[in-house]
């Protein structure tokens, strides 16, 4: 990727950069520890090639400028969201129950064990709860796999636990559509960085988050999105029991949620975004 926006630039080529993951966390083991500087050396390098820089995120944006001024490295850092990897489904109604859901491959920071903490919470208190966890969760290593489905067994309500497996794309927005409530339990907090977020947003479904480290001011408590008190699974039982109970909450929020979709993380509005910018 340097060897090309280098060549480019030579070649008398505007070059654009758009950073979606930048780079690895520090980690104690030695060889993530090297890829960590590796790819913060490139990033920099990069950054001091292109004309444009653009990241997914305004926290990271804040963070990547000030590093980079730090460096001596000259370069605005505009943000440019990303949207959802399939197109929103509009919400479907049922009587099946309080069907919650959360997206997961078992990575590190994605808190399922949270979930599922959460969902004994409100299993206690609605005996129709029901949950689904999606994604492809064969990717995560057996280790990890194995550590999930062992959680899930000892589950107080286990025969409520739905684990869909792999899917398409359409798939997975499809079964979006139909929840109640999407759980979604980074360590970052809600962000514009995850391309699940945007489906349940889009399909007006609330959604239960928290405010961490990348959530950025477009989302609203109580607006947009229910904002948990703590990253814990009480805090997201309440949250999630809050919309439940309450009508005039769970509506708004939904109507919010579409809102805030079609504002910034419809793929309409971010090309619209790129295309200005390039």
């Amino acid at each position: 990727m340097l060897g090309l926006a280098l060549d480019a630039r030579r070649k008398g080529v505007n070059v654009t950069v758009l950073a979606h993951e930048l780079f690895f966390v520090w980690r104690r083991r030695p060889d993530l520890a090297v890829a960590a500087a590796l790819l913060r050396a490139q990033f920099a390098a990069l950054a001091a090639i292109a004309h444009r820089l653009f990241v997914t995120v305004e926290a990271r944006a804040q963070l990547v400028a000030g590093w980079l001024r730090a460096t001596r490295i000259k370069s605005d850092v505009g943000v440019i969201r990303i949207g959802a990897g399939a197109l929103p489904v509009p919400r479907t109604s049922h009587s099946t129950g309080l069907r919650l859901g959360t997206f997961s491959t078992l990575s590190i920071g994605k808190r399922v064990d949270l979930v599922l903490d959460c969902f004994k919470f409100v299993a206690e208190k609605r005996s129709d709860a029901q949950l689904t966890v999606l994604g492809d969760l064969a990717h995560s290593g057996e280790a990890q796999l194995r550590k999930f489905e062992d959680a899930v067994a000892a589950h107080p309500a286990r025969d409520r636990i739905r684990i869909a497996g792999k899917q398409s794309l359409s798939e997975i927005a499809r079964e979006v559509a139909e929840l109640d409530v999407f759980l979604f339990p980074m360590e970052t907090g809600a962000n514009t960085r995850s391309s699940t977020l945007p489906l349940a947003l889009g399909s007006g479904v609330p959604v239960v988050a928290t405010r961490g480290r990348e959530t950025d001011d477009l989302f609203v408590d109580q607006e947009n999105i229910v904002l948990a008190d703590a990253l814990e699974g009480d805090a997201f039982a309440a949250a999630t029991l809050r919309i439940v109970n309450d009508k005039a909450l769970s509506e708004r929020v939904s109507r919010g949620a579409e809102t805030l979709y079609r504002d910034h993380l419809s793929w309409q509005r971010i090309g619209d975004r790129l295309l200005a910018e390039i």
